[in-house]
């Protein structure tokens, strides 16, 4: 990101992308300054030259812009490859000979464009049985070769390095809820807005871009049924003194953690169930980016944004309807299994829990009223 040629890709962006050719023209037609002063009473003037300005919401726009022109020329020069690229991570699958011989191209032609690729920041994920064959083809590059790799947020390998991956992934999310759950003591709403807006993201993320097996989040379901939600509604945790009798209180709390799975208007609290949401999450994933995987593995095929776009907003909106009908269903079989006493309660929140997505703030309170 720090090192792209500004000028570059100023020229690419005023051809590939004229929409957005002005704007990306005041934002870089200017060389930002960073004065550093020193104890001496001296000073440092420092220019930024070269690159895309991180945090700026164009920046992996423009980069990617920017460097379109050099993925196109590799293509061109080695078509047996796959070479998707996102921002400054760019990718070549193929055989060995054909990534190999890319990997020397971009090394050659990558500064001209402000890309200097490094073998020691690279990975070569191949599979087992040809993890002795790339390490000899491979020897004269620095390159960590692996059977299995974190990649975008995902992951690309065998099952066999795939599984200690997540594991840890779910460790971390495990020991993230467990924290969020003594919050909920004193802030409530700050601790269920952080793990239904945030950190639940984390794992459905990789849930849609990862084939998951379920049972393999079933330690995080564990933190939330058992930790966090009961504490987050004042439920009992199960753990009782000895001789007290809370099966039934137990009983109550799966029974509302079955509740809150569902959405806030089917009367729950948008707080799913990990070991559940896997499968759909994948499959939503996977015909939504139906056009961009085709245009992606055969090049001679324009890619149309417009259908893109359009076979997204049909596969979201027939998620979101079946997501509907399987909440509607979901309720109407919970309900009866209910006190009869709280049945009219959980009926009148499916129009009433829209104040549950709202954010906490310093100026309105974070605790619930």
């Amino acid at each position: 990101f720090n090192v792209l040629d500004r000028t570059v890709m100023l020229w690419v962006i005023r051809h590939l992308w004229p929409e957005g050719a002005w704007f990306c023209f005041n934002s870089y037609c200017h060389q930002a300054l960073l004065c550093v002063r020193c104890d001496d009473e001296t000073g440092h003037f420092l220019y930024s030259r070269a690159g895309v300005t991180q945090g700026a919401p164009d920046a992996g726009t423009d980069y990617g812009v920017g460097v379109t022109p050099l993925v196109r020329t590799i293509k061109q020069a080695q078509p047996d490859v796959v070479a998707p690229a996102f921002a400054d991570d760019l990718s070549f699958t193929g055989p060995f000979l054909s990534v190999k011989q890319c990997y020397a191209q971009l090394r050659r032609i990558g500064p001209e464009y402000g890309y200097f690729p490094q073998s020691t920041k690279s990975v070569l994920i191949t599979s087992t049985a040809n993890l002795e064959s790339a390490r000899s083809y491979f020897r004269d590059e620095q390159f960590e070769i692996s059977n299995g790799h974190r990649y975008l947020g995902g992951f690309i390998g065998e099952a066999s390095a795939f599984l200690p991956w997540i594991q840890a992934k779910v460790g971390a999310w495990t020991k993230s809820t467990s924290a969020l759950s003594d919050a909920c003591l004193l802030y409530p709403q700050s601790a269920f807005c952080a793990m239904q807006k945030s950190l639940s993201h984390e794992w459905q993320f990789v849930q849609r871009v990862t084939a998951c097996d379920g049972a393999q989040f079933s330690p995080l379901e564990a933190a939330i049924a058992g930790e966090f939600f009961p504490l987050l509604l004042g439920l009992p945790t199960g753990a009782g003194a000895p001789g007290d009798d809370v099966e039934e209180d137990v009983a109550d709390v799966s029974l509302t953690r079955r509740l809150v799975a569902l959405p806030i208007a089917a009367a729950g609290l948008s707080l799913p169930d990990p070991t559940t949401t896997g499968s759909a999450s994948f499959a939503a994933s996977c015909s939504m980016t139906e056009v961009a995987t085709a245009a992606l593995l055969a090049p001679r095929e324009p890619f149309s944004l417009g259908a893109h776009t359009k076979q997204v907003q049909e596969t979201r909106q027939a998620t979101t309807v079946a997501a509907d009908a399987r909440a509607a269903i979901a309720l109407a079989a919970l309900l009866p299994e209910f006190p009869v006493s709280r049945r009219p309660v959980i009926l009148c929140a499916q129009a009433t829990g829209a104040w549950l997505t709202v954010l906490p703030t310093r100026e309105n309170g974070t605790i619930l009223p």
